[in-house]
């Protein structure tokens, strides 16, 4: 065994595969941080003649000395490989060293390279392709990798260095460092992994490091609202005009299902009639998946049909804000938001009856396991009908 710094070497016989001569294949195995790879050298010898100390082969025949001396190249390969990895300020990567010792080309290609890369093609899709949420989200995932590369006192890393290593300490890095919760770290990673995946389809990198590496994100409950809280929300009159507009954006959503993105860009086109009854049509911000959902006559006396923009809406995060208010004044202690709604629509659809395969439709979602796993709620009161009919 042959140590250079953070990374060793051996050769070895390959016994099992003993041809008919009588001679076996040399290999070299090579081990960096916990990992391991081979390589054949290419190279055959007799076991008899083997020294296993030396790692080279017995005798002074012309047959040895060219052996050893292709041995002794190998040798020489792996610590030019090593040295050359840590000029680049790289980690001693086994699949990376394998390569290099082979000959094969190594691309310089780097990870905030190839996000900086995927970003601008991202930008200019927003409108067609992409929505400006999804494009700041792809932005702040960059910021993070960057300053995480930053408190390891790197300005970057070569896509051939990334593995589970590095995506362990990231997330670590996120949740500790950064201080956020479990599934928001989890939704950064992902959008990592979508971003090394077009890498991939770029032939920047061979592989998805993440391919093995779990980004399972937990089963947390999040609030909805009763029929009874809507009620009182209905029922309020605010004086002060913000809060009134606030509320009745707010209790559409409710009674649609609508994400904030989708209302905030409604228009009066998305709004038609259809079997006697008046519908939105139209397709998902987010996802570009169709949305048809009936209008009934709360949802109607919200809006303006003969406007460009049939309902006021002011950012998602002042609705957010004024919401709290909302929340206070209403006597209702639960974190109201505009997402809060599409899951009081889903939750209250699915009460009433509303079979959750049109709750999905009416939700743009392509599948129900969406709906199931994000929005259906069952109310205590829908348990207790169910089980009073059994």
């Amino acid at each position: 065994m042959k140590v250079a710094k953070n990374a060793s070497f051996a050769f070895w016989l390959y016994r099992s595969k003993q041809n008919s001569d009588g001679l076996v294949p040399v290999y070299m195995r090579i081990a960096s941080h916990g990992q391991k790879t081979e390589l054949s050298t290419g190279l055959h010898v007799s076991p008899t003649d083997w020294d296993k100390k030396q790692c080279r082969v017995k005798g002074e025949s012309l047959e040895s000395s060219f052996i050893n001396e292709q041995l002794e190249n190998f040798t020489r390969s792996f610590y030019e490989a090593c040295n050359a990895i840590r000029r680049r300020d790289g980690v001693l990567n086994v699949a990376i060293l394998k390569r290099l010792i082979l000959g094969e080309e190594i691309s310089n290609r780097t990870l905030l390279e190839l996000m900086t890369y995927h970003n601008k093609q991202v930008g200019k899709l927003v409108g067609s392709d992409y929505t400006a949420s999804t494009h700041k989200r792809y932005l702040i995932t960059e910021k993070l990798v960057s300053d995480f590369l930053k408190s390891q006192k790197r300005a970057d890393i070569p896509l051939n260095e990334l593995g589970h290593k590095f995506l362990n300490e990231l997330e670590v890095y996120l949740k500790a460092d950064k201080h956020q919760q479990h599934n928001t770290a989890i939704k950064y990673l992902k959008n990592l992994k979508v971003i090394l995946n077009k890498g991939v389809l770029w032939e920047w990198i061979e592989k998805n490091p993440f391919n093995g590496y779990k980004t399972t994100e937990k089963n947390i409950y999040k609030d909805f609202l009763t029929s009874q809280e809507v009620s009182v929300i209905e029922g309020k009159t605010f004086n002060i005009a913000r809060l009134e507009n606030v509320k009745k954006a707010f209790l559409f959503q409710c009674y649609t299902g609508l994400a904030y993105s989708d209302i905030a860009s409604l228009t009066q086109e998305d709004i038609r009639e259809h079997l006697g009854a008046t519908w939105i049509w139209r397709s998902r911000d987010k996802t570009g998946n169709p949305i048809r959902v009936p209008l009934s006559d709360k949802a109607l006396a919200l809006i303006d049909l003969n406007a460009r923009k049939p309902i006021n809406i002011m950012s998602n995060q002042r609705m957010n804000c004024y919401l709290k208010e909302i929340a206070d004044t209403c006597s209702i202690h639960k974190h109201l938001t505009t997402h809060c709604a599409r899951r009081t629509f889903a939750t209250l659809s699915l009460t009433e009856g509303v079979s959750i395969e049109s709750v999905a439709s009416m939700l743009g979602h392509s599948n129900i396991s969406v709906t199931q796993k994000h929005y259906a709620r069952v109310q205590p009161e829908k348990i207790l009908a169910e089980m009073k009919h059994n």
